[in-house]
This record gives C-alpha cells, structure tokens and sequence, in this order.
C-alpha cells in the first residue's frame, strides 16, 4: 500500500510537471544556493512559490552547496507538491561563487535572480524584476531594498551603520540608477544572462566557503558591468526580507 501511494505521487508530480512544461516560456530563473541550512531553506521556497508571477514563467534552481543536513529532503518535498518547475543541482565544490557559477549554468531564463537560503521573497519580487528589465532594456543588473526579519531581540550595540553586514540594505522608495562604485546586495540582485556570456562569472576566489564569511564576488562582478559602461538600477518594488539569526 505504501509503495502504491509512492507511485501515485510520483504519477501526480510527472503530470504537475508536464502541465506546468507544456507551453511555458521561462522568463527568469531564480537561483538560490545553500549549504546546510534547510530550516531555513523551506521558508525561502515557500515564499518563491508564492509569487504573483505565473508558476509556467519561472524556475527555481536550488544549488546545494555539498549539504551535510536535510536539504535534499526539503526540495523533494516542494518538488512533489508544488505547480512550479523547481530544479535541484548538487555542487560538491564547496563555495558561494561555484555554486552560483553551476545555477547559472543549469538555469534556462534571460534573467537570473538570486536570493539567499536564509531570505523571502515579496511576493512581488520576479514580477517586479521582471517589469524592471522590460522598462530599463540598457540595464545589465536590477537590484532593491532588502529589510530585516529579526529572528531574536535586536541588539542595542546594532547600530544601522552595521546592517549592510548583515545583507540588510534600505536605499528608499525611489527606482534610480547606480553610479559607477555603487553596487547590488548579494541576496537582491538580478542580471541578464548576457552578463556571463560576455563579462564572465562571479571570481571563485571570492565568495563565501562553508562557515567562511568571506564576502564581495557580486561587488565585484558589478564593477565589471561599471566598466563596460553598462547600467544597473535600485528598483524599490524589488523586494526581499533576510533573517537575521540569533547567532
């Protein structure tokens, strides 16, 4: 009996999946990588299935970072249940920027988000990235606010001087183009994929590795797209939250 329900999800999950495949046009990819983190990691799919875009105009690709706890438990579960084309990539070189070097890779949509294995989503968020790219065709990157969920009491040593470190980052509610030294948060930013064909990926010598907090290969990436001379913009309706965890 238990080996008969088994089949019968998995028969349900092929035909979601057709469904969803059948006529879809992709228009962003929305990448998260994360190592070990899947308490976490559910919250930010929840939220990614939960967006205002059409499920057939999206992917998720969760790139696991080499993950020693449940995580490829916790994307199978949202690959069963969920009316969204949802792909999980196993990248056994430890380090932010392999992994999202590999999501670009395996991901198939013009625009490439990325979010954080410990953020959510507005639910607006592809949409209004979307809407970003079709309004602003000279921009290369898209970026926006990214506001706090304090997962315990803040601090009063925490200063707002402070929360850029902690990929919290509130540049207003105004869409403006960044000048040459500005550039977008990690856990916020979204790139045409024109990018990497013609500028190269994020530098693997940068980039976060296991517990290493070792930080600044968007940064870097997005003084390249300045010195081409291409353009990138905060657009507010681009919207993420990020927990800030008691640790």
């Amino acid at each position: 009996m238990a080996g008969r329900k088994k089949d019968e999800k998995r028969t349900d999950r092929r035909k979601r999946a057709k469904s969803v495949s059948e006529g879809r046009t992709v228009k962003i990819s929305a990448i998260v990588c994360t190592y070990s983190n899947a308490s976490l990691l559910r919250r930010t799919l929840d939220s990614l299935t939960k967006q205002t875009l059409p499920p057939q105009e999206y992917e998720i690709v969760v790139v696991d970072n080499n993950s020693t706890d449940n995580t490829r438990e916790v994307v199978r579960d949202f690959e069963e249940r969920a009316s969204h084309q949802i792909k999980y990539v196993l990248e056994t070189t430890q380090g932010l920027s392999a992994a999202r070097n590999t999501g670009i890779q395996q991901s198939s949509g013009p625009i490439i988000s990325f979010i954080d294995d410990d953020a959510e989503a507005d639910s607006g968020w592809l949409a209004a990235v979307v809407e970003a790219f079709n309004q602003h065709p000279d921009a290369w990157g898209v970026g926006g606010n990214t506001f706090a969920i304090w997962d315990a009491e803040r601090p009063s040593w925490l200063t707002d001087d402070f929360l850029g470190n902690l990929s919290i980052q509130d540049r207003g509610p105004n869409k403006w183009k960044l000048i040459p030294g500005q550039t977008l948060l990690g856990t916020n930013c979204s790139f045409r994929r024109e990018v990497f064909a013609e500028i190269g990926y994020f530098p693997t010598d940068l980039g976060r590795v296991g517990k290493s907090l070792l930080a600044g290969e968007e940064a870097e990436l997005c003084l390249r797209i300045h010195s081409r001379g291409k353009s990138m913009y905060h657009v507010p309706d681009v919207t993420v939250y990020h927990h800030v965890t008691t640790e």
